[in-house]
């Protein structure tokens, strides 16, 4: 876990670095002021939690106060004391539970298109046979990956691989599927063929046999 927030922070750290404006966080365990002037002479706007985040807009001219804007568009002073340009331990800790919950829901839905094509599969058993040995391979790739779940950079692109991945397995299941029932008709079609040439060759032969006996003469006739 210390691993996992060390790293989230070096993550937040390189982003805010980028950005124009001054990104930063109310210390932990603090509930601080946000007034109307840079001085505590000025009117109290509103209380700011721990863990808000908010963006410097300037420094007062002692340095004491900065005026700042939270997400929700809010401005006000202050005191720089009780501003850190890190995230606090706490916001860092319902990041890296997001991101379990993320990988918990996409481990869910691998498991769910796992037993779609289980089911649609059952005509095709050497095609099902791989279709399992590959989403078995995929969900020791996502087991994997809640392992190294301190390299938030790549889980994306990781999940982004596993998804089309998923779509090829379907597709291909699909024409698998597709080739077998063309083979069946193919297979009804030929048997169509034979019994036509049956009857043909039956009709052929009735009005063939009764013109090919011989015929009795007249002398056997008239004895």
């Amino acid at each position: 876990m210390k691993r996992l927030l060390i790293i989230l922070l070096l993550m937040l750290a390189s982003s805010g670095a980028v950005a124009a404006e001054v990104v930063k966080y109310v210390n932990d365990y603090l509930l601080i002021t946000l007034r109307s002037g840079p001085g505590t002479q000025y009117k109290i706007e509103k209380n700011l939690p721990t863990g808000t985040r908010v963006t410097v807009l300037e420094s007062s001219e002692d340095g004491n106060f900065s005026r700042v804007r939270t997400d929700k568009g809010q401005e006000g002073w202050a005191l720089n004391q009780y501003l850190v340009s890190k995230p606090v331990a706490r916001l860092l800790l319902k990041q890296a539970q997001d991101e379990l919950a993320t990988l918990k829901q996409q481990h869910a839905r691998l498991q769910q298109t796992h037993d779609e094509l289980s089911k649609q599969s059952s005509g095709v058993s050497d095609a099902k046979t791989k279709l399992d040995q590959q989403v078995q391979q995929l969900t020791d790739e996502l087991t994997t990956l809640k392992k190294v779940a301190e390299r938030p950079l790549q889980l994306e692109k990781e999940n982004d691989r596993l998804t089309k991945e998923t779509v090829e397995l379907k597709n291909r299941l699909r024409l698998i599927e597709e080739k077998n029932a063309a083979l069946e008709d193919s297979e009804a079609r030929q048997w169509f063929a034979i019994g036509a040439f049956v009857l043909v060759l039956g009709i052929i032969l009735g009005l063939l046999l009764p013109k090919l006996r011989p015929r009795r003469s007249d002398d056997a006739w008239a004895n």
